[in-house]
């Protein structure tokens, strides 16, 4: 695996390089996996780091949300987009998956 994708702009440090990229994205959910250009380690740092700096908020292991100023105040990752890029690709859902996901109270799944 190559450790750099592309070439970084001088000065840009993966903190830097992390948090374009997530503010960038369509999706406010984001792994080490999303963020392109430096290694896995270094974007998990750079997104750990992030979260500690209260520009993102944690919201399962690896995983962060980039909260959006809402007029209700900040938005937050609904339980199903976590439940979603958790599991994507990962295992293949049964009936009783998607029954308990259809059960699920609506104030649960809004953000």
């Amino acid at each position: 695996m190559a450790k750099l994708v592309r070439s970084k702009k001088a000065g840009e440090t993966a903190i830097d390089l992390a948090l374009s990229q997530v503010k960038s994205s369509s999706d406010s959910l984001v792994t080490s996996k999303d963020v392109q250009g430096i290694t896995r380690s270094a974007a998990s740092e750079a997104l750990a780091t992030l979260a500690k700096q209260n520009v993102l908020v944690r919201v399962g292991l690896g995983l962060y949300h980039l909260p959006k100023d809402t007029l209700l105040g900040k938005s937050k990752a609904s339980q199903l987009s976590i439940f979603e890029k958790t599991f994507t690709g990962k295992f293949r859902p049964t009936i009783t998956t998607h029954t308990n996901i259809l059960l699920t109270s609506p104030a649960e799944l809004l953000p």
